[in-house]
């Protein structure tokens, strides 16, 4: 069956949000509290972890085939997408930027006294950078999109679930 590179992501979210519960779900029960009340064979019934473990190998398994198929399809955009990582790794740093400025009080037990601070890029700056950042990832991102919609893969969806 042909279906687009976009789908093929979805399968490979989905594939690794049911990867995310199992992990959760085998942390949450594998041990069980043991009390005069505890069925514990209707509870290691219920959840199981050795079958849910075993599942979770499996579901593993095929998310790593997922993403080699995916990595094979994204060979000609490879450019954007490591382009766009580092973009959006910029704008958090940026984002993130202390640019206090101006005459400040300190909130330190040893030093009270006033500082004055100087910001080298300053709010106007810094938004300026970050629109910028943001402009960019937004073109890289729609070529990324249009790749995405327009690239054919040949899996069956069946063989990820």
């Amino acid at each position: 069956m042909s279906i687009t590179l976009s789908r093929v992501l979805k399968i490979k979210n989905k594939l690794a949000g049911e990867v995310k519960d199992l992990k959760n779900k085998i942390m949450s029960k594998n041990v069980i509290l043991v009390g005069k009340n505890t069925n514990l064979e209707i509870t290691t019934n219920k959840y199981n972890v050795h079958k849910m473990y075993e599942e979770l190998k499996n579901k593993k398994s095929k998310l790593v085939n997922l993403k080699i198929i995916i990595n094979d399809a994204n060979r000609e955009i490879i450019h954007n997408i490591f382009t766009i990582s580092e973009l959006k790794d910029t704008l958090k740093f940026i984002s993130s930027l202390d640019i206090k400025e101006g005459v400040l009080s300190r909130s330190s037990y040893i030093d009270t006294d006033p500082q004055e601070y100087f910001s080298q890029i300053d709010d106007n700056e810094r938004d300026k950078i970050k629109k910028e950042l943001e402009n960019q990832i937004d073109l890289i991102q729609e070529e990324i999109d249009q790749y995405n919609h327009n690239t054919i893969i040949d899996i069956e969806p069946k063989d990820f679930e």
